[in-house]
Order: structure tokens, then C-alpha cells, then sequence
């Protein structure tokens, strides 16, 4: 058995294990990954020429044609594309569908590799390892239905997936035209993993160098997905509550509970956090004319919160996020506020 194909067994028996999930990264992605073009306009990267130069212990390759559903994933299906990616159906595609139909965020209309610029710019938190784009990966973790980007290719294009689980070693993401020639019939592979690098809270090969190794540029989270809590600071009390900004890194807007582990969102402050000096902070209480629960409102609409943004009001002075609108928010008087 050649190194390589030793390596690709040995991970899909143990994608869990940090030690060997670590050395895997390195030889795989060392050993030349290639994945499927990934362009905005249908232009195509390479692909790999063979299973053994798979990303990940997850990889389940399937023969199809154009156009052929191959997997779902939060109801989004995951289809063919041309073979050798020429066509419509690029990772950007799907991924820009599953944005649009279960997070309800506006598209990123770029090339794999550019979306974590771009993505930042469409208001979404970008995460990234040296924070270019205004986020710092450390002691962060991507969540189900953050996007993950990837650099590199022949002709430069990246790629991108969606992240269907995180482990405690690896992610698990779903992805569309990565695929390569098997036995003379094209197939894709829509379920793949790849090693997460605990010690420093990012994933692929970070050392990574030249076209045909793919390391992770960034990795892309929605504000209103599950959310990727802050780091806990040094000063915060386990258990205390604290606004964003008092003593927790966070939306100044929020109330967090201080753990061991990171903080956790307690909740969406309507009308703005409190924060109290001796005591756990708390959300601001109701005014005289506060919104309805259950009502459907712009941020700034009786509400803290983003002008663009869609909320549904909540008991207890709390507010969760229905949708960011990308054409701007309308508010009505006497009816709930909609996406213009």
C-alpha cells in the first residue's frame, strides 16, 4: 500500500483522533489536494485524480450526471456539476442557496477564495486566525451552517462548504462540485471532514504552501445562526451575567453568562443591556410603550438593534433575530415591520 492511500485509510478509521488527525492534515494536504473549481461564473479549478487524494475521512464519491441530486442537507439539495465543474451547479452556488433559503441572508456574490473579504462586507462575522476581517479564530469553533473557505487551486478559484457538524477534532461540512474520474465515469463527493487544530482553534493545514495545497483562508458565520460565543475574559465571574463589552468580548447589546469554558448568549436585549456595578448586569426594562410579543419589527423600531435587520419581540425584554434584509427594512405602523 502506497504512503499516501495508507494515510487516506488510516483517517477514515480514526477522523476523530486529534494526534493522527493533526499528521493527516499535513500529509494529505502536503501530498498535493486538488479540489473541483469553485469560480463564481463557472470556470473550473482542477480536481483530484483519484480517492486517495481525498481531503478527509468522510468522502463517499458518487457517480452522476449534470443536474442529478446527489445529497440534502437542511433541505438544500446538494447537485452535479459538469464534469470537471464547468457548469452552474459550483460551490458558490450551493452555498449561496443555503444562505438564502435557511439562514435568509443576502448572497456572496464572489469566487471562493474571495468571499471571506466580501462576506465581511455583506455583514457577516468573518473568522479568521490573525482577525484580517475583524474576527479572531481563537478559542472559537465554527457551527452548523457557517460557511468554510478555502484558498488555493490551480487557477486560484478556492472553495467553500457548509459546516454540517463540529466535533471536538474535526468538521464535518457538505459541499457541491468537488468530484473527480473513477473507473472512466465522473462522480462528486457532497459529505466530507477535515481535522480541526485544537491547540490554536483553526482547521487545514495552516503551513501549507503552493497551488496545489489547500489550507483554510477563513471561515464565514451568520449573525443570527447558532451563535459562535465569545472568549470568556480573565476578569468575568463563572457564572456572573455580563453585557457584551463589561468585562466579556461580545455585542453590547446582549447578556452573556461568564464560563469556564467561553461565554453563552443568555439572551437578546430589546431595549439595550444594563450594566451594574457589584451585581450581575441585566437587560434594560420595557418603556412606557414597548413592543408586542410575537410582533415582527426593524431594529431601531421600538428595539435596539440593526436597521437592516428583521426582529420578533420576546417576553422578558428579549428580542431574537428573523432575518437580515438585504434591500433595507420597512417599518408599518400598526402591523409588523417586514423586509422591504
Amino acid at each position: 500500500m502506497g504512503h499516501r492511500r495508507a494515510i487516506w485509510h488510516a483517517l477514515r478509521s480514526s477522523v476523530d483522533s486529534m494526534n493522527l488527525s493533526m499528521r493527516l492534515v499535513m500529509g494529505v494536504l502536503g501530498a498535493g489536494v486538488l479540489l473541483a473549481g469553485c469560480a463564481a461564473d463557472g470556470s473550473s479549478d482542477e480536481a483530484p485524480s483519484s480517492e486517495e487524494e481525498a481531503l478527509s475521512g468522510l468522502n463517499h464519491w458518487t457517480a452522476c450526471s449534470y443536474g442529478q441530486t446527489i445529497d440534502t442537507f437542511s433541505g438544500v439539495s446538494v447537485k452535479c456539476d459538469e464534469v470537471n465543474g464547468h457548469g452552474v451547479y459550483q460551490c458558490v452556488e450551493y452555498a449561496n442557496r443555503y444562505v438564502s433559503e435557511v439562514l435568509h441572508k443576502p448572497e456572496i456574490h464572489a469566487n471562493a477564495t474571495d468571499m471571506c473579504g466580501v462576506a465581511a462586507h455583506e455583514g457577516y462575522e468573518v473568522f479568521n486566525e490573525t482577525g484580517t476581517w475583524g474576527h479572531h479564530a481563537a478559542a472559537h469553533q465554527p457551527v452548523k451552517g457557517d460557511l468554510l473557505v478555502w484558498s488555493g487551486g490551480s487557477q486560484g478559484f478556492g472553495h467553500v462548504a457548509v459546516v454540517s457538524h463540529a466535533g471536538s477534532s474535526s468538521i464535518e461540512y457538505v459541499q457541491q462540485n468537488w468530484g473527480w474520474y473513477q473507473s472512466g465515469h465522473w462522480g462528486q463527493v457532497s459529505h466530507s471532514a477535515t481535522p480541526w487544530y485544537a491547540s490554536h482553534s483553526f482547521f487545514g493545514g495552516t503551513g501549507a504552501s503552493g497551488s496545489q495545497n489547500h489550507y483554510a483562508k477563513c471561515w464565514i458565520h451568520a449573525p443570527g445562526n447558532t451563535p459562535s460565543p465569545p472568549p470568556p475574559s480573565s476578569d468575568c465571574v463563572a457564572g456572573g451575567l455580563y453585557c457584551g463589552g463589561d468585562k466579556v468580548a461580545g455585542d453590547s447589546n446582549t447578556l452573556y453568562r461568564c464560563e469556564t469554558s467561553g461565554t453563552q448568549v443568555v439572551k437578546h436585549c430589546a431595549y439595550g443591556c444594563a450594566v451594574h456595578s457589584g451585581t450581575d448586569d441585566s437587560c434594560k426594562p420595557a418603556p412606557s410603550n414597548p413592543c408586542a410579543v410575537g410582533g415582527l419589527y426593524c431594529g431601531g423600531d421600538k428595539i435596539v438593534g440593526d436597521s437592516h435587520t428583521l426582529y420578533r419581540c420576546e417576553a422578558n425584554n428579549a428580542v431574537q433575530v428573523v432575518k437580515h434584509c438585504a434591500n433595507g427594512c420597512a417599518v408599518h405602523a400598526g402591523t409588523d415591520d417586514s423586509c422591504k
